[in-house]
């Protein structure tokens, strides 16, 4: 009979290890795995998820409840004797001393195991067993040992087994499908975010939490490198640590053709079998699902059938690869590189390319996705995704990897780098004539053209750009080629629409518009989206305000389920439904994010959508009475033109500016700045739609009008307004000839002429029951108000009287929201100023039971409805409109 082990080294192995410093109890977790309330209790998952620190604190609290807990550390050495020999010594180390039975034959093969449960049955009370390490028990004889423990085990014992694998020869499924056993996963022991903040033992910000999750996803060893190295954002420290853990646990009894696919695989973020199989070798996934070293660390990504290795790990075997073989890093990541260009993922393909320091792969890569036509097919996010691989030397050798830059560096606000870069390009390929040796001349010709649309686009149409002389009449010759590709000629005949549309040919702009999407239905969503809001912005100007919505709603539908990631270009379709919204006097949303022209350009916005988006911030500004605010914002708009370089937006955003200093008074100032920024004077030139575009026209005429109006030049006023009105009904531009119409009425009526301001009512009242455009007599409320009273319904036409009660009750309503001669104030507003002179933000929050953040917002309000900059003077502001007392 073979002696018990009782050497200090062979004791380690039956104590129970010590508590882990740091450790954070997990009470759902513990809970479910309470040791006594199953007859087997199994632990399996890889290496690094706290098995045994899970398993050792179980034990810990059944001995808190003067039970025996056994611990067992197994390792490969145990044979049947021996390992009945640990248990027994197992046994006596947790106070339960073993007893000889009366009978027991020591020569007995089932000596030890007969002794082992007469021992725990005389206990009577609860008794567990608790197995480390299981899976080295890989002796056939050691197995049956344990299998008949489990299978004749006493009903007072609990046996607990934690394993990386399952034993074979190990019946666990039995157990578990009786309902007397339990298997914990790694999924189990995995941290969830709420555990991962109390493991922290410190309030994590909303970043440091994101990247601890990212980088652990909760795996417990990963988790104790970040907190115990202090590395919650990462410096490299972590990753340090974790190389030494994976090559002296991981790789533990691995293959080394089983490494050598882990290293391959860790080179990808995120794979499936289609993808392993074409880059890497076939069945590799089901290799990789076999190896139960990787259970739990080989995990799915989101709701896609896609799976990803745990980010640690492929940390360790992209520097891993590199340095063991830099040849075989490259062939993997070309062989990558090739099979996701199949799978146009355009983004993964090119880095994959660089990776392998094959510059030209990754241009060939994106020559093959159709280099600027991606923008067409998928969007700025991924033109700009692709454009941080474009190294200078691809941009030098590749024409139409060069185009492609140019696109991204353009919708990226940086226009002139753009041009640069375009016309050192048009020098090499003989005026884009000419690809590089092996590359398509008619490709070249075809994408140069779509991008230097996409400057016209980004430069809101200035047609005094060298780089845009000739573009409209090659636009017309290309529609009519027959050996070009359908989304290049959908692409054309969507910049003929545009240029259409800008100059009021609303007409040709929707033929225009059909053959756009007739060539480009099935390939470019993305284009389909601009074109709509081009319809859109047609139908508007032309005064169809149900088409406009229509079709504001179906480009706004297209962005928001196919371009979300891009910034969201939904917010170009925002701008454009707010202002018709506005036209409409109906009620529009919170529209703060649209106000930054920044974002704006970001997101491919031209012209039409800049202007308005000023406009819209501006006429919220002046009926809200945040004179200051609409100032500011103006401001900020022409500063964005300027910068870019947009000299067509920024005399727009100048005349809206007149328009403001005219609306307050400083005449002055408005005539100095008109003529500084030399704004056309003349009838002919301020009415100019081929040059200027309907939205510029009708902006500089209007502020023209105003400003002539409040000097005193009421003919002259009088006449601009006339001719815009004759313009723009020849035209059709029924939004354009509302506003000069309202404009003429508030003329007539100041110089003294009652019945042609009547007249111009009528006229208006006409258009508004056609079109349901409210906003240009709105504008003019002061003296439109006391003519809709004057109009009595026998000198309104029968048609038009209940367009009249409509339109008076719109102009009643905005009338009495706070403007800068009403000022209109919240209770908590007014509770504020009352105090504003004589205390503190800080004595305010408490008196008033607010924060101190919160005064200073209602504070910036306050100083915005009084026009002013301080506090003494918005008191004595409030003093003289009679909102406080004298003082």
């Amino acid at each position: 009979m073979q002696a018990w082990p009782v050497g200090p080294l062979f004791r380690q192995r039956v104590m129970l290890p010590d508590p882990v410093r740091g450790f954070v109890e997990r009470r759902d977790l513990t809970d479910r795995c309470d040791l006594l309330a199953h007859a087997v209790t199994c632990f399996h998952a890889p290496g690094g998820f706290g098995k045994t620190t899970v398993l050792a604190h179980l034990c810990q609290q059944v001995r808190e409840r003067g039970l025996v807990a056994a611990w067992l550390t197994a390792e490969k050495d145990h044979e049947p004797d021996s390992l009945g020999s640990y248990l027994l010594l197992s046994l006596k180390e947790a106070g339960l001393t073993p007893i000889d039975h009366t009978g027991l034959d020591p020569s007995d093969p089932d000596y030890r195991l007969k002794r082992i449960i007469y021992s725990i049955e005389e206990h009577r009370a609860d008794c567990v067993i608790a197995i480390d390490q299981a899976d080295e028990l890989g002796n056939e004889g050691t197995l049956l040992l344990l299998q008949r423990l489990m299978r004749h085990s006493p009903g007072n014992l609990h046996l607990a087994l934690a394993f990386r694998e399952i034993p074979d020869g190990l019946d666990i499924a039995t157990t578990v499908l009786q309902d007397s056993g339990l298997v914990v996963t790694a999924e189990d022991l995995r941290f969830g975010k709420r555990e991962i903040v109390r493991f922290f033992n410190a309030k994590l910000s909303r970043k440091e939490l994101a990247s601890v999750e990212d980088k652990t996803l909760g795996w417990p060893i990963a988790l104790c490198l970040s907190r115990n190295l202090g590395d919650i954002e990462g410096d490299g420290s972590v990753e340090d640590v974790a190389a030494n853990w994976i090559e002296t646990r991981l790789w533990q009894g691995m293959s080394p053709d089983d490494r050598l696919l882990v290293m391959k695989a860790g080179q990808l973020a995120t794979f499936d079998a289609d993808l392993l199989e074409q880059a890497i070798s076939r069945s590799a996934l089901r290799r990789l699902k076999a190896m139960p070293s990787l259970h739990g660390l080989l995990g799915s990504v989101g709701d896609s059938a896609a799976l990803s290795l745990h980010p640690l790990i492929r940390a360790y075997c992209r520097v891993q690869l590199l340095r063991d073989s830099p040849a075989l890093y490259r062939r993997t990541h070309v062989a990558i590189a090739q099979a996701l260009s199949r799978r146009n993922d355009v983004i993964s393909a090119m880095r994959h390319a660089i990776e392998a320091d094959d510059a030209g792969l990754a241009a060939r890569i994106l020559e093959d996705a159709g280099g600027i036509r991606l923008f067409l097919r998928q969007g700025r996010y991924v033109l700009l995704g692709v454009n941080r691989y474009l190294k200078p030397e691809i941009v030098a050798n590749y024409p139409r990897v060069a185009l492609a830059h140019c696109g991204a560096l353009a919708i990226s606000g940086s226009v002139d780098a753009a041009e640069r870069i375009y016309f050192e390009t048009h020098a090499r390929t003989e005026g884009f004539k000419r690809d590089r040796k092996g590359g398509a001349d008619l490709k070249l010709q075809c994408e140069e053209l779509i991008v230097r649309g996409l400057f016209a686009l980004c430069r809101c149409l200035d047609m005094t750009s060298p780089i845009l002389t000739g573009l409209v009449d090659e636009l017309r010759t290309m529609v009519d080629r027959k050996d070009i590709d359908p989304l290049a000629r959908g692409t054309y005949w969507f910049g003929l629409c545009f240029v259409e549309c800008m100059q009021a040919n609303f007409e040709m702009a929707r033929h225009c518009a059909f053959k756009a999407k007739e060539h480009t239905a099935s390939s470019s969503q993305f284009l389909s989206m601009f074109t709509d809001l081009h319809i859109g912005s047609a139908a508007m100007a032309e005064g169809r305000a149900d088409e406009a919505a229509q079709a504001y709603r179906r480009g706004q539908g297209v962005a928001k389920r196919n371009f979300f990631r891009d910034g969201t270009p939904s917010m170009l379709a925002d701008v454009l439904m707010v202002e018709l919204a506005l036209e409409r006097s109906q009620k529009v949303p919170d529209i703060d994010r649209v106000h930054n022209p920044s974002s704006l350009a970001d997101n491919a916005a031209w012209f039409d959508v800049h202007a308005a988006s000023a406009d819209v911030a501006l006429e919220i500004a002046l009926r809200n009475g945040e004179l200051i605010g609409a100032q500011r914002q103006l401001q900020r708009n022409l500063d964005f033109a300027r910068r870019m370089n947009i000299p067509a937006l920024g005399d727009c955003l100048v005349a809206l500016q007149v328009s403001v200093l005219v609306e307050t008074g400083q005449l002055e100032s408005a005539s100095s700045l008109w003529s500084d920024s030399r704004l056309p004077c003349e009838v002919n030139d301020c009415i100019d739609f081929p040059k200027r575009g309907w939205r510029a026209t009708e902006t500089i005429a209007c502020a023209r009008v105003r400003l002539l109006a409040a000097r005193g030049k009421l003919i002259a006023a009088a006449q601009l307004a006339d001719a815009l009105v004759a313009a723009a009904e020849s035209r059709g531009l029924l939004r354009t000839q509302t506003w000069a119409l309202a404009l003429s009425m508030e003329i007539e009526h100041r110089a003294g002429q009652p019945a042609r301001a009547q007249s111009r009512l009528i006229e208006y009242l006409r258009l508004f029951a056609q079109t349901d455009y409210s906003r240009g007599l709105v504008r003019v409320r002061k003296c439109a108000l006391p003519l809709m009273g004057a109009l009595a319904d026998s000198r309104t036409p029968p048609e038009l009287r209940a367009a009249r009660q409509r339109l008076a009750a719109i102009l009643v309503a905005v009338n009495a929201r706070p403007n800068d001669d009403a000022l209109a104030f919240t209770p908590r507003q007014h509770d504020i100023l009352l105090r504003l002179e004589n205390s503190l933000d800080k004595e305010i929050a408490f008196r008033l039971n607010l924060t101190e953040a919160g005064v200073r917002y209602h504070v910036k309000k306050i100083f915005r409805k009084l026009n002013v900059n301080n506090r003494l003077d918005a008191v004595a502001r409030a003093r003289e409109a009679g909102i406080l007392p004298p003082g």
